[in-house]
């Protein structure tokens, strides 16, 4: 019995966290996904934070955030936090 209770604990611990959206007619679900994944990068914040739609952050190098657009789908390792202020 202790284990099951430890596996189901940690399934429901470890699963991503998510996001309930209000949108006309109801509401969206999305849930983040973390680690490396393909996200449209919402804005970039100096020297090397991108901040992706659903809040994850990447820290990339300079030369590859000078490059790296607004707008575009990138490929990061994608990560919970606050970008730097």
């Amino acid at each position: 019995m202790k284990k099951i209770f430890i596996v189901v604990a940690c399934a429901v611990a470890c699963r991503p966290s998510t996001q309930v959206r209000p949108q006309p007619g109801g509401v969206r679900v999305d849930e983040r996904i973390i680690g490396w994944a393909t996200k449209r990068v919402l804005t970039k914040q100096e020297p090397t934070t991108l901040l992706a739609q659903d809040g994850t952050i990447c820290r990339v190098t300079a030369d590859r955030f000078k490059t790296t657009e607004i707008g575009r789908d990138t490929a990061c390792d994608w990560q919970p936090g606050n970008p730097v202020r």
